[in-house]
């Protein structure tokens, strides 16, 4: 499924305009995009806690070669407990 099918079956399911629900899910998106940014966590109970966990700079060696891979942050994603349930 992607983005459009989405916002089309989120609309038909609420009962509300495919605009509004294209609006507010950019919207989220770009609330947790700044507060990951920040380095705050969302935790959104039942469903999973996205956060940025910090990577330290690290060598790696390629057959002869040997590279420096600087720090980074990286976006992650915990899965709740009954969203993990629903799944399987």
């Amino acid at each position: 499924m992607n983005k459009t099918q989405f916002i089309k079956k989120l609309s038909d399911s609420c009962n509300i305009d495919k605009n509004l629900c294209d609006f507010v899910l950019n919207s989220a998106y770009l609330l947790l995009c700044d507060n990951l940014k920040k380095g705050e966590t969302l935790n959104i109970k039942g469903f999973g806690k996205f956060y940025v966990k910090f990577r330290k700079e690290r060598l790696l060696k390629r057959g002869n070669q040997t590279l420096l891979i600087g720090t980074k942050n990286v976006p992650v994603f915990k899965m709740g407990k009954n969203f993990k349930n629903i799944i399987g």
